[in-house]
């Protein structure tokens, strides 16, 4: 079974699931990412399967500096939901750069180039 609950939703469903033996009995997928496995700490459940998106993704030169940066503000490294929002607005960033323009059709032609070349 595929969840599509995330954050504190997946979070307060783990543990009003678990004294159910919902996951004993269910083979059960989610976002089980970093932050939701922390604030579950102890009561994730075993045998779940989870998924983190983003943090492979930070392959920038710059990237090093900016994990740095991160975790002096923040007090941990960044999770997949932050590289997401690094990754979406470097690529608008660059996109509006190559278009010299904000005008939609042509930073969104320009995120298509770069698209079709990945």
């Amino acid at each position: 079974m595929h969840g599509s609950l995330f954050g504190g939703d997946l979070v307060s469903f783990t543990k009003q699931a678990a004294p159910y033996g919902f996951f004993e009995r269910t083979p059960f997928m989610a976002l089980y990412d970093f932050p939701v496995l922390l604030a579950l700490g102890p009561d994730a459940p075993e045998g779940t399967f989870g998924l983190e998106e983003g943090v492979s993704s930070w392959t920038q030169p710059q990237d090093d500096g900016v994990r740095r940066q991160f975790k002096k503000a923040v007090g941990d490294y960044p999770d997949g939901w932050a590289v997401q929002n690094y990754d979406a607005v470097y690529l608008l960033k660059a996109a509006i750069e190559k278009a010299k323009t904000v005008e939609t059709e042509a930073v969104i032609k320009a995120i298509e180039a770069f698209l079709s070349k990945g």
